[in-house]
């Protein structure tokens, strides 16, 4: 069963947040704070969709799966958990609106998996596969 949870956000924002974070994702994927940062975004692999710890909090359930240790400050990083889905209230209509929650320049759904093993291989060049292969691992 699908769950839906509130948030605070008008469609604006969201679109202008849709319009920037899959570069910010990325920016953080090619210079990670630290290593454990690293490691869980290769693990956790391409992230196309919404997401802000802000506006989409994740569930206390998930949050170990999307929270690492700094190993040089000892401070917690929050990773992006992208949403699976979006709607919007609509009152005129009294129903739900779907919004697209695919980042703007992001692979499609379709293309996913493609464009990371794409990066994958090539974080394998620029690092060297045997660390990226052990972060991997990990």
């Amino acid at each position: 069963e699908q769950q839906f949870r509130l948030a605070q956000v008008t469609l604006e924002p969201l679109t202008e947040f849709r319009r920037q974070k899959f570069e910010a994702w990325h920016n953080m994927l090619k210079a990670p704070t630290c290593e454990a940062q690293f490691r869980r975004m290769l693990q956790l692999g391409v992230v196309n969709r919404v997401y802000d710890k802000v506006m989409f909090p994740t569930p206390e359930h998930l949050s170990e799966s999307y929270r690492v240790l700094d190993e040089k400050t000892g401070r917690p990083i929050d990773l992006p958990h992208p949403v699976a889905e979006l709607r919007v209230w609509n009152a005129a209509t009294r129903g739900y609106d779907v919004v697209n929650p695919q980042l703007d320049g992001a692979p499609s759904d379709a293309e996913a998996a493609q464009w990371w093993a794409n990066r994958v291989n090539e974080l394998r060049e620029e690092r060297g596969a045997e660390y990226i292969d052990g972060l991997l691992g990990s």
